[in-house]
C-alpha cells in the first residue's frame, strides 16, 4: 500500500521567514461558491505578482515586482524551427509540388492548474500552497479567493458536495433512534429471559 501525504502541519511564522520566491494570485468567485463547501480549479499564470512586495519590487523578485510561478523548462517549447537553406550550396527547386498546409502548432503552455477546497461559510479565503509546482517553481503561492459578481476567467467550479435536505436528515436521525430503541428493548428482554 503506498503512502500519500494528505497534509502537513507547519509553523506559520516559519513559512513567513522561509526564503524563496512567493507569488500572489487574487481570484473572484460568486458568493454562492463561497457559501457552501466547494472545490475550485485555478489556472495559475506563468508570472505572478511578488507576494513579498505586492508588486513594488524587492530583492526577492529582482526589483521587478513579479516572480515566475514555474520553471521555464516546464513550458512546452512548441515545434522546432526548420533549418534555413544555404542558397549557395543547395539550389532551390524550380517548382515545388503543392504540400498540405502544416498543422497549427499548439500554443506554449503558459499556465498550471491547482485545486483548492473552500470551507464554505461565505467569507473570503486565503490559501498558502508550499512548493505547488515542485522545487523549480515558486516556494509559496498565496491565493486570495474573494467575493465578486462573476468568477475570474481562470477559475472553474469542480464540484460542490450535495447537501442533505433537513427532511432527509430528520428521517435518517429518526431511523437511527428507532433502531437503537428496538435494539435496547431486545437486549432488555433477552436479559430478563435469562434471569
Amino acid at each position: 500500500m503506498s503512502r500519500v501525504e494528505l497534509a502537513r502541519l507547519v509553523d506559520r511564522a516559519a513559512l513567513d521567514e522561509a526564503p524563496g520566491p512567493r507569488g500572489r494570485l487574487r481570484v473572484t468567485v460568486p458568493e454562492s461558491w463561497l457559501a457552501t463547501p466547494s472545490e475550485l480549479e485555478i489556472r495559475v499564470p506563468a508570472r505572478l505578482t511578488c507576494a513579498r512586495c505586492d508588486g513594488g519590487g524587492c530583492d526577492a523578485c529582482g526589483r521587478s515586482g513579479a516572480v515566475r510561478a514555474f520553471a521555464e523548462s516546464e513550458r512546452d517549447p512548441g515545434p522546432e524551427p526548420e533549418p534555413e537553406r544555404d542558397a549557395e550550396s543547395e539550389p532551390a527547386p524550380e517548382c515545388e509540388p503543392e504540400a498540405e498546409p502544416a498543422p497549427e502548432p499548439e500554443p506554449a503552455r503558459t499556465d498550471r492548474r491547482v485545486t483548492v477546497q473552500l470551507p464554505g461559510g461565505g467569507r473570503p479565503v486565503a490559501v498558502r500552497l508550499v512548493n505547488p509546482f515542485g522545487p523549480d517553481g515558486v516556494a509559496q503561492l498565496l491565493i486570495e479567493v474573494v467575493r465578486g459578481a462573476t468568477p475570474s476567467p481562470s477559475v472553474s467550479l469542480v464540484r460542490t458536495p450535495a447537501l442533505e435536505s433537513p427532511r432527509s436528515f430528520a428521517r435518517s436521525t429518526l431511523l437511527w433512534v428507532v433502531g437503537a430503541l428496538a435494539l435496547g428493548a431486545a437486549l432488555y428482554l433477552a436479559w430478563r429471559a435469562l434471569r
